[in-house]
């Protein structure tokens, strides 16, 4: 993607999944926090929603609920290198290399996802 070329959030979304394994190049602020926006809702919404309907009285309820919390994480797993990649991308456009991401927050982060 060129420096100045601006991104919808759709577009923003179809590029993190299509470049989910390029850790070369730049991402723009909007394709970041478009894509993070995107990453939170799905992964609360489906959290909320496993936890909203798994509490009621219905015998597939739990079921359900407890379908849509593995699919919460699920999409945290499957997330996570596109995220990485995503990140040094963002760093190459602020000027940083993306070694300087792998060290402490990769750390946290692989902690944050055993924990969380």
């Amino acid at each position: 993607m060129k420096k100045n070329q601006s991104v919808t959030f759709f577009g923003a979304i179809k590029n993190f999944f299509y470049r989910g394994l390029d850790f070369r190049g730049v991402a723009t602020r909007k394709e970041f926090w478009s894509v993070y926006l995107f990453y939170v809702l799905v992964y609360v919404g489906s959290l909320i929603g496993g936890v909203v309907i798994g509490v009621m009285e219905t015998p597939s309820a739990e079921f359900i609920g407890s379908a849509l919390i593995l699919f919460g994480l699920g999409c945290r797993l499957v997330g996570f290198v596109p995220c990485l990649a995503l990140f040094a991308r963002r760093f190459h456009d602020v000027g940083l290399g993306a070694w300087i991401y792998l060290g402490p927050v990769l750390f946290l982060r692989a902690i944050r996802i055993c924990v969380f």
